[in-house]
C-alpha cells in the first residue's frame, strides 16, 4: 500500500461528490480510512522490526 494509492482513492471521492448517493460516497470514505489505517498498522511493523541503536 502507498502513497499514490491513498491519492487515487481521494481523488476518486471527490469526483462522486454529487453524482453518487450519499451513501456511496460514505463507504468510499470508509474504505479510504480502512486503506490508512492498514498503511500505519503496516508502518508500525516495520519500526517494530527494524534494529534499534541507542547510544551509550
Amino acid at each position: 500500500m502507498n502513497l499514490a494509492n491513498l491519492l487515487e482513492k481521494l481523488i476518486e471521492i471527490e469526483l462522486c461528490i454529487g453524482v453518487d448517493s450519499d451513501s456511496a460516497v460514505r463507504r468510499k470514505m470508509q474504505d479510504v480510512q480502512d486503506y490508512v489505517l492498514q498503511m500505519q498498522k503496516e508502518r508500525a511493523l516495520r519500526l517494530q522490526s527494524e534494529p534499534r541503536y541507542y547510544a551509550a
